[in-house]
Order: C-alpha cells, then structure tokens, then sequence
C-alpha cells in the first residue's frame, strides 16, 4: 500500500461508500506503520446469501418482487463480481490468528467471471419471472434513473414501504453502470478453497433460504 496514495491503485472509486472504505484504509494503515497495529485488511466483494437483503442479495429481492422488470441489453457488455457470506466468514477463520498475514489484504470473491445480463438473467430464471431486456439503452442511464428513484424514496420518505430492498438507496444506485472484477488470485495462494467458488451454485443455495423463509 503507498503512503500518501490518494486513490486505489488501476481501479476507481464508484460512490462516498466506496471513498470512506478507502480512507478507512488509509487510517489503519497509518498506525500499522507508525504504531506496529497488527492489521490484516478483507475487502468483500459485493456479499449474497442467506439473510441478505443489501448487495446482491437486495438484487434477488428486486427481481422477484418486480422492482426491476427490465435492464438494458447492452448489460451483456458489464461484468459483476460476488462472494457468498460463508465464504467470507470462512476466509477469516482460515487467516486468523496466524502471524504471517499481519500487513496483508486480501480481496475475497469467487472464480466466476459472469456479465451483469447472464448474472440478472439467471437470478429471474431461479425466481420465475420474466426479466426483459431495453435495447440501445446505456447502462449509465439506468444507473442514473435508479439513483433517482432512490432519492425520490428518500425525500418522500416511502423506503418504509419497500421492505427489506436497500439496494432502492442512492450508495447502491452508483455501482449500476460499474463494471468491475476482482482477482481472488492471493486468497487462493492461502490454500484457501471457496464452497461457492461458482456464483451460480451460490445462487441456488440462497434463493432456496429465501424461498424457505418466506422472503420470495
């Protein structure tokens, strides 16, 4: 990590979230240089699975409750990353306690190298519904009239009446339009093996807990 870096390194920051992650960062990694903190940073990719109503468990949710009836045909061209919440919970207890991962960060996310259209698509299938695609509309577009609608939600205050659906909240609505992967390639080098290393099988598992719980 460079001292005095003011960005991430070939990547970019989407939203405010994604800044005060970054100056967290930076915080803590100020005292493990100057004050010896034993520190060891995770940084989750977007997070689903059983329990999950904001990241792309809040996608699942929307989808299914017809939130979100169409995306833009050019989603093929955007790809997505993720990472189930037992994975995450198990990479921590793989690295902790263990002295040779103090001054590490690692980035937790599975293998799968999905676009958002074959992501959403398969969500819709997994649910039963019927998702349809816009042609020629930007993915930018879509973000900015999510992010509308989220401020719209806001300022009346009717986010009460979507229970459950945080993804409907202006720091969600930014990461539309992104296009991101992520390298798991230093978890791995761990010995570390993901239980969803493939999102899909992931997905099944979630949207059953869903199903069995009366969330879909």
């Amino acid at each position: 990590m460079p001292e005095n870096a003011t960005s991430p390194r070939n990547t970019h920051i989407v939203n405010e979230y994604s800044v005060s992650k970054w100056e967290q960062e930076q915080f803590l990694w100020k005292k493990y240089r100057d004050k010896k903190l034993p520190l060891t940073i995770v940084r989750p990719a977007p997070i689903y699975g059983p329990g999950s109503t904001y990241g792309h468990g809040g996608i699942i949710l929307s989808i299914n409750r017809g939130v979100l009836p169409a995306i833009p045909a050019r989603a093929k061209h955007s790809i997505t990353c993720s990472v189930h919440v037992d994975d995450i919970a198990r990479f921590v207890m793989h690295i902790s306690g263990k002295n040779e991962y103090i001054g590490e960060d690692f980035n937790i996310v599975d293998s799968s190298v999905i676009s958002y259209h074959e992501f959403l698509h398969y969500i819709a299938l997994l649910t039963g519904k019927n998702l349809k695609d816009i042609p020629f509309l930007p993915m930018t577009v879509m973000r900015l009239f999510t992010l509308s609608l989220a401020k719209i939600l806001i300022n009346l205050n009717l986010s009460k009446y979507f229970d459950k659906l945080n993804m409907v909240e202006p720091q969600s609505a930014k990461y539309i339009g992104s296009s991101y992967w992520i390298s798991n390639r230093k978890t791995l080098k761990t010995g570390f093996k993901y239980k969803y290393d493939d999102v899909k099988e992931g997905l099944k598992d979630t949207i059953k807990w869903f199903r069995d719980n009366n969330w879909i």
